[in-house]
């Protein structure tokens, strides 16, 4: 495969990343992509759901019975209740389907996952195509790694001014009413970073390890390495180190290079071809 070939292998790999952990959907149940334009409670709990060819009202008993996960980055306010405003993020919405005895078509929400707007939910014949690496994989072909590596590369997230990047292992998620405090271990230190939820932070998977894991307040350690980007801020009254943004699964072995200095509004391409800084991940710290 060629560079700008394993380029659109891995942008196309994020849709796979979230097609595997979408809820799965049981045999009476329908899936659909939209927005959801209200939430009224005034006789109960109905929401308005748009598509791009069609509008639908769902009702549920309550929202603790809605099973919800984010895909993208959500503001603190983007809760799920009465009047809320999420009009402007796409959503996949799972329901049972049922007609009422005046005939107008309604169904039962089952879960809420937002999405990118550019998501799409891909073919068999796609996602079969996937590059992600298998648990035990290597790619013994040294190019073909390489190139694959350089994909991902590309594809991280880059830390905007004040930001810093660091490579370690999600070691625990603490919910309180005051925030979400992400623990982190890096071969250096222990961070403790907050988040406003969950859902606040940009979560990609670049290695099928993790496929189908709910990242969430209850879970183990994981033992699979991951790019985060965060800003120092430290707390000392509420005892942590910084803001988090973004966490993004590797490979095990993967190389994570330092990245490019900003020129004004260009990059400096020889960093890319000569990085100042690697760091090989092949297992737990020692």
């Amino acid at each position: 495969m060629t560079d700008e070939e394993i380029n659109r292998e891995v942008e196309t790999e994020y849709l796979r990343t979230i097609n595997r952990a979408l809820r799965k959907t049981g045999a009476s149940e329908k899936r659909v992509i939209g927005s959801i334009q209200k939430i009224d409670c005034d006789r109960g709990i109905v929401f308005t759901i748009k598509t791009d060819s069609d509008r639908i009202m769902l009702l549920s008993n309550g929202f603790s019975d809605l099973q919800l996960n984010a895909f993208v980055p959500m503001s603190g306010d983007s809760t799920i209740g009465c009047d809320a405003d999420l009009s402007s993020v796409e959503a996949v919405v799972t329901y049972k389907e049922r007609v009422l005895t005046n005939g107008q078509a309604l169904g039962d929400i089952l879960s809420v996952e937002f999405v990118p707007n550019d998501f799409r939910i891909l073919s068999d014949e796609e996602m079969n195509k996937s590059i992600a690496f298998e648990p035990e994989e290597r790619i013994t072909d040294r190019k073909e790694r390489a190139a694959i590596f350089r994909g991902i590369s590309k594809e991280l997230s880059l830390p905007e001014p004040g930001q810093k990047r660091e490579v370690g292992y999600l070691q625990q998620i603490e919910c309180t009413g005051k925030g979400s405090f992400f623990n982190l271990q890096t071969s250096e230190k222990n961070l403790r970073l907050f988040s406003t939820s969950p859902t606040a932070v940009k979560t990609r998977l670049f290695t099928r390890e993790l496929e189908g894991m709910q990242f969430g307040c209850v879970m183990k350690p994981i033992d699979v390495p991951v790019v985060f980007i965060y800003r120092e801020m430290v707390d000392s009254k509420n005892r942590y180190d910084g803001e988090l943004y973004s966490l993004e699964f590797v490979p095990r072995d993967f190389i994570l290079s330092t990245p490019p200095a900003p020129m004004g509004n260009r990059v400096d391409t020889a960093q890319l071809l000569m990085p100042e800084r690697e760091v090989l991940f092949d297992g737990r710290f020692r």
